[in-house]
C-alpha cells in the first residue's frame, strides 16, 4: 500500500528476509579531575584578577555485540500507525535451531583528555559622564586529547544449536511501553556473559582471533588559543539614560589532528569502496578578530530597549574532529569525524523591547538575525563497503552560507500578592520562531541549519518560597533536520527531520541547613517520542522514545 498521491510504500509483505538479532553490552567509565586557584586584588580605580585551571580526564566505553542470523519467510511491515508494526511468521523467533551464529563485535575506546588554562583581568575605573570603566584580559588555554581503540569484529556462522547456552529470551519485551505489534519475541545473546568474560564467549565459539589495539585508529588532537580582550563601558544618566559596552576580542588559534582515516573510491554505481587508510596531520593557524557592541536605552523606569551587534566563532568539538571511524556491523551503521572542518563564524543583530510590571514581572519581545558561515551540518553520503559489510556512515562538514532570523515573545512573573506560602508561586513563558537557511555540501541542496526548529515554546511554572525552590517546564518544539542523507543517483539526497515532541522536566531542591541542599530531578516525565523522516512525513525512519530519568542527591557547600 503506498501513501495517496506518493510512491511511499506503507504497508508490505516481504519474502525470504535475512535478519538480525543482537545482544548487546555497552557500558563506560569515566573520572574527571578540576583543579582551580583565583586571586583578586582591588588598588583605588584598579581591580585585578588572576585565575588558574587544570583539569584531566579519563574516559573508557566498552561495547560488545553478538548477533544471531536467519531468514524470515515472511515479513509483514505497517508503518501506518503510530508505532510501526512489523510481523515475521512461517519461523519460530525463540527456537535455537532456527538461527545461525552471526557477526561478533568487540569495541573499547579509551580517551585522556587534558586542559591547561590561566586568565588574567584587569579593570579600570573612569570618572567622567560617559566613559565609566576600561576592562583588558588575556587567557592562554592548552587542551589535549588521545585516543586509542581496541576492535574485533569477525563472523562466525554455522548453526546455532551447539552453543544454546550463549542465548537467552529477549528481557527487553516492553518496547514503546508494550503499545506496538512489533515482534518482541526472540532469543538474544546473554548481554551478561558478553559484559562479564566476552574472551570466554568468543574462546567457546571456537574464534582465536582476539581484541586488539588498532594502530591505524590512533589519533590525538592538540589545541592552543591565545585570547585577548579590549572593552570601554559607558553610561549616560541626564537626558535619554544609556548604558552599554563596546569592545573586541582577539583570538589565535593553534590546532593539530595526527592519525589515520579511511579512504574510499566512488564505484559506478555511486557507492564507495574502502581501499585503505592514510595518516592524517592536519596543522592550522589562524587569527580572528572579533568586536562587539551592546547598547541599553531607559525609555522609562519600567521599559527599556536593549540593541546588541556581533562577531563570533564556534570551533569545531574534538568529537567532530577525530579522523576514526566509529562502526557498528549489527546495525550496519558508522560515524566518523572530520579534522579539515572549518570554524562557525557568525554575525550576530539583536533587538529586544523589555517592560517590566513588577518586582518580579515582566514581559519582552525580542528579534534576531545571524549570518553564519561554514556552518557544521551531519550527513551522510550512502552505501560505503568496509569488509564485505555496506554501512551508513554519518560525518560533520562544513555546509556554506546561511541565514538565521526569527523572533522571540515571553514573560514571567511571581504570584507575590498571594497570601503566605502562596507567594511563592511563579510562571514562566516564552515562543520562538525561526526561519534559517544555508547551502549543503550536496549540490544543489540548500536546507535549514540543523537542530533549530522553526516553532517553539516554553512553560514553566515556579515555586521559590524560603528553603523550597522547585520547577516544572514544559518545552515543545517544532520539527527540525538532523542531518543529509545520500540516497544515489536513483533515490537522490534526503534532508532527514525530526518530528515535532514535547518534553517535561521538574525538579525540586530543599535547603536543609545553609551548607546541605537535597535535589531531586525528573527529566522527560512524559515518555516522548521522537520519531524521523526523511524529507516528507510519509518516508518514515527512526521511531524513538527515550525513558524517565529521575536523579537524587545531597550538595555540600563549604
Amino acid at each position: 500500500m503506498l501513501a495517496p498521491g506518493t510512491n511511499d510504500v506503507q504497508k508490505i509483505a516481504y519474502a525470504n528476509v535475512p535478519f538480525s538479532t543482537f545482544g548487546v553490552s555497552r557500558d563506560t567509565y569515566d573520572e574527571n579531575y578540576q583543579y582551580s586557584a583565583g586571586v583578586k586584588w582591588d588598588t583605588g580605580p584598579a581591580h585585578l584578577s588572576l585565575d588558574a585551571n587544570y583539569s584531566k580526564s579519563t574516559n573508557t566505553l566498552y561495547y560488545a555485540e553478538l548477533d544471531l542470523a536467519a531468514v524470515a519467510p515472511r515479513i509483514d511491515q505497517d508503518i501506518t500507525t503510530t508505532v510501526p508494526t512489523m510481523k515475521i511468521t512461517g519461523l519460530n523467533l525463540n527456537d535455537i535451531n532456527s538461527y545461525t551464529i552471526g557477526s561478533m563485535t568487540y569495541n573499547q575506546n579509551n580517551y585522556k583528555g587534558e586542559l591547561k588554562a590561566l586568565r588574567g583581568d584587569v579593570s579600570f575605573d573612569i570618572t567622567s559622564d560617559f566613559l565609566k570603566s576600561m576592562d583588558f584580559g588575556v587567557r592562554v588555554a592548552d587542551r589535549t586529547t588521545d585516543f586509542s581503540p581496541i576492535r574485533f569484529f569477525q563472523t562466525k556462522g554455522g548453526s546455532a544449536t551447539p552453543y544454546a547456552g550463549l542465548f537467552i529470551a529477549n528481557p527487553l519485551n516492553d518496547m514503546f511501553n508494550g503499545s506496538t505489534n512489533i515482534d518482541q519475541n526472540f532469543l538474544v545473546a546473554d548481554f551478561n556473559k558478553l559484559r562479564d568474560d566476552f574472551n570466554g564467549v568468543r574462546t567457546q565459539l571456537g574464534i582465536t582471533v582476539a581484541p586488539a589495539v588498532t594502530p591505524l585508529g590512533v589519533y590525538s588532537i592538540h589545541e592552543k588559543t591565545y585570547a585577548g580582550y579590549a572593552m570601554a563601558k559607558f553610561k549616560v544618566d541626564s537626558g535619554l539614560r544609556v548604558d552599554g559596552n563596546i569592545g573586541v576580542r582577539v583570538i589565535k588559534t593553534s590546532l593539530q589532528v595526527v592519525g589515520n582515516r579511511a579512504v574510499f573510491v566512488q564505484q559506478p554505481n555511486g557507492s564507495f569502496l574502502q581501499t585503505g587508510f592514510a595518516p592524517v596531520n592536519v596543522d592550522t593557524d589562524y587569527v580572528t578578530a572579533l568586536p562587539s557592541a551592546n547598547v541599553r536605552f531607559k525609555l522609562t523606569d519600567e521599559l527599556q530597549l536593549r540593541l546588541a551587534a556581533s562577531q563570533v566563532i564556534t570551533r569545531p568539538n574534538f568529537g567532530q574532529l577525530a579522523p576514526t571511524l566509529t562502526l557498528v556491523p549489527g546495525a550496519q551503521t558508522g560515524s566518523s569525524g572530520n579534522p579539515d572542518l572549518s570554524p562557525l563564524k557568525a554575525d550576530q543583530l539583536d533587538a529586544s523591547l523589555e517592560y517590566y510590571f513588577s518586582p518580579t514581572g515582566s514581559i519582552y519581545a525580542a528579534a534576531f538575525y545571524r549570518k553564519v558561515q561554514d556552518f557544521i551540518q551531519s550527513s551522510s553520503r550512502g552505501q560505503e563497503t568496509i569488509d564485505g559489510i555496506v554501512y551508513q556512515i554519518t560525518r560533520p562538514a562544513n555546509s556554506g552560507n546561511g541565514k538565521i532570523k526569527g523572533f522571540e515573545v515571553g514573560g514571567q512573573t511571581f504570584f507575590d500578592f498571594l497570601p503566605g506560602l502562596l507567594s511563592g508561586f511563579g510562571v514562566q513563558a516564552n515562543y520562538t520562531f525561526v526561519d534559517s537557511n544555508t547551502t549543503t555540501s550536496f549540490a544543489g541542496l540548500s536546507a535549514p541549519l540543523s537542530n533549530l526548529s522553526k516553532n517553539s515554546f516554553n512553560v514553566s511554572g515556579i515555586y521559590e518560597k524560603g528553603p523550597v525552590s522547585a520547577r516544572v517546564a514544559y518545552n515543545w518544539r517544532d520539527k527540525f533536520l538532523t542531518g543529509i542523507t545520500a540516497g544515489g543517483s536513483t533515490l537522490g539526497n534526503y534532508p532527514v527531520y525530526r518530528k515535532p515532541y514535547g518534553w517535561l522536566d521538574a525538579s525540586l531542591n530543599v535547603d536543609i541547613t545553609k551548607q546541605i541542599t537535597f535535589t531531586l530531578e525528573g527529566s522527560n516525565l512524559l515518555r516522548a517520542k521522537t520519531d524521523t523522516y526523511f524529507d516528507v512525513p510519509t518516508r518514515r525512519g527512526n521511531w524513538e522514545q527515550d525513558d524517565i530519568q529521575v536523579m537524587a542527591g545531597v550538595r555540600f557547600t563549604l
